[in-house]
């Protein structure tokens, strides 16, 4: 089983901390108990089960000899927590703060590298005028 999300089209935020909670959320309404999914689990389910689901059995562990695709988040507030795992999926939404996508770094201290986003969304906007005439 796998857990991920495409973007804005299939989901209002576009990220995957909401589909984390709901797929928890859901879970446990489901069992009617607070422990039919765990934090962990769901964390797990949409990192080696999405990549698994993908076909992708390089992707979705940090492991020797897996691909260098690491995440990683904020977690400034989650230091005095005792599991600090539940406090990432249950809590506020983060914006990722650093990324590596095969070892090569795409997005550093929470700025896309390589990218002009005002000239991108400029783009965009034309382009999304241009496709909606």
């Amino acid at each position: 089983m796998g857990l991920g999300v495409d973007g804005a089209a299939s989901n209002e935020v576009g990220g995957l901390f909401p589909e984390l909670r709901q797929a928890l959320y859901m879970a446990r309404l489901r069992e009617l108990r607070p422990d039919a999914l765990m934090p962990a689990e769901v964390v797990e389910i949409a990192t080696a089960g999405g990549a698994d689901c993908l076909g992708m059995p390089d992707a979705g562990r940090l492991a020797v000899g897996m691909r260098a695709d690491i995440a990683v988040w904020p977690g400034d507030d989650l230091g005095d927590m005792a599991d600090p795992v539940a406090g990432l999926v249950l809590g506020p939404d983060r914006r990722v703060r650093h990324l590596l996508v095969g070892g090569r770094s795409v997005v550093a201290d929470g700025l896309v590298g390589g990218v002009n986003l005002p000239d991108a969304h400029r783009d965009l906007a034309r382009r999304a005028t241009r496709l909606w005439d």
